[in-house]
């Protein structure tokens, strides 16, 4: 079984340039992928947050195909 390290709402933070009061909202209004320890521990997983973020990818105009 691999491990996998837990990132805190301030290495998500700075990782991926979303303000912690963002973060919070987006965890209380359950939008972003997090991993509930205790009632007030909240982590996140690397590779959640990657599919997430590749989830919300809108592609430009000159990408669309006519």
């Amino acid at each position: 079984m691999s491990v996998e390290s837990l990132l805190t709402y301030i290495e998500v933070s700075k990782w991926s340039k979303i303000p912690i009061g963002t973060l919070y909202s987006l965890v209380s209004r359950k939008i972003i992928p997090h991993v509930k320890l205790t009632k007030r521990t909240v982590r996140f997983r690397e590779k959640d947050l990657l599919d997430w973020l590749a989830s919300k990818d809108v592609p430009s105009k000159d990408s669309v195909k006519k």
